[in-house]
């Protein structure tokens, strides 16, 4: 049962209101918790869904949402929630003013935001060390007067302070998402050739050329194609990709509309790819598509980070290559192809391990252990 006097507001202004980690994991939790949760995101229309009330955001452009500013932080007043949750580096301003009006604030970086500001395309390149330098600045601001941070790295901890909350983003193992994707696997007819999907964004950094150039070199000893799915970075990288001559391998599906329909690839893949390149933040991000592919019983061909095998340490759900090498992850394919069994092994294993101790069933605890805190009454002359 709902309690009103515990009312969130989160908000996400970069987001889409639909954002795995935003909505479906994170506002989802706190609304099936009891709390009051109105999301301010990007949203065509206000809606309520789950439990969660989503006021939309609309702007066309990128730079928009800077000179909104003000408009969020009344936005955000005018919800009357007693803890804000705010979303990745746009809202820090916004932060920080809510704390001199009162309010409990959480902080939710996604990313390691100081290097991967480095490696950002859409910014001239003098603008990005300068732009990192102050993000980093204030997100550490942010940390010694908001309530509570949260990181998705374990490195990210110390380098926030006391406190700190590393929630990492494991995949949802129950409920109606894994059903449906399961059912909609069943329209993906099996064929005679090795199926490899990747699903999420799709940039140079995530080794689009690497996988497609793979392709080329696996179909000289196995037949194979690729199912590749999500949006593209910028718009000149599906035509470059086009010009390799792996791509008559690849089966190039887009966004798709829902998570389920996404997943429902993963569920009917033989295996799944997850080579990005050590460019910026990558060898330290937690790896979603990892685990989404674990979450389906899919073996992995995986980045050969030292922090991502610690992820999996013992548990031999993966083959970890060189991510730069198209052979490498070409012969790690091919020993998918040639092993089937050993291949079927990886992928339990791997889907032991999100069942039984990496999910976000499991993860989710320590989200609502934050606003329990959060929720008690002030004592009197308490922050």
């Amino acid at each position: 049962m709902r309690n009103p006097s515990k009312s969130v507001c989160v908000l996400a202004p970069v987001h889409p209101y639909d954002d795995i980690r935003v909505f479906r994991k994170e506002a989802k939790s706190l609304a099936r918790a009891g709390y009051r949760v109105q999301l301010i995101a990007r949203a065509e229309a206000a809606l309520d869904e789950d439990g969660v009330e989503v006021l939309p955001l609309r702007y066309a452009r990128r730079w928009q949402r800077f000179p909104l500013q003000p408009w969020l932080l009344w936005r955000v007043l005018r919800t009357g929630a007693s803890i804000v949750h705010l979303h990745n580096p746009d809202t820090l301003l916004i932060g920080l003013a809510l704390k001199l009006l009162g309010r409990r604030v959480v902080y939710d970086t996604h990313e390691n935001y100081r290097l991967l500001l480095l490696d950002k395309e859409w910014l001239p390149r003098l603008l990005r060390h300068p732009l990192a330098l102050a993000v980093d600045g204030l997100e550490r601001l942010g940390a010694r007067v908001f309530d509570d941070v949260i990181v998705t790295q374990a490195a990210q901890v110390a380098h926030f302070g006391a406190r700190t909350t590393l929630i990492e983003n494991p995949p949802i193992t129950t409920g109606p998402l894994v059903a449906e994707a399961h059912r909609l696997a069943q329209a993906h007819a099996r064929q005679d050739f090795l199926r490899v999907c990747y699903v999420g964004l799709i940039k140079e950094d995530r080794g689009l050329f690497q996988m497609v150039e793979a392709l080329e070199r696996l179909n000289q000893r196995h037949p194979a194609r690729l199912w590749l799915i999500g949006r593209t970075a910028s718009d000149d990288l599906i035509p470059r990709a086009q010009a390799l001559p792996g791509w008559r391998y690849v089966d190039y599906l887009g966004f798709l509309p829902s998570q389920a329909a996404a997943y429902a690839y993963i569920c009917a893949a033989d295996a799944c790819l997850a080579t990005f390149l050590p460019w910026g933040d990558n060898e330290r991000v937690n790896i979603n598509k990892f685990f989404e592919a674990a979450l389906f019983g899919k073996p992995v061909v995986a980045s050969d980070f030292p922090v991502w095998r610690s992820y999996v340490s013992g548990i031999d759900c993966a083959r970890f290559v060189d991510p730069r090498d198209p052979a490498a992850i070409a012969d790690a394919l091919a020993w998918i192809a040639e092993h089937p069994a050993e291949a079927r092994a990886l992928g339990a294993n791997g889907q032991r391990f999100v069942q039984e101790r990496y999910n976000w069933e499991t993860e989710s605890q320590k989200l609502l252990a934050i606003y329990e805190r959060l929720s008690r009454p002030v004592a009197h002359g308490g922050a």
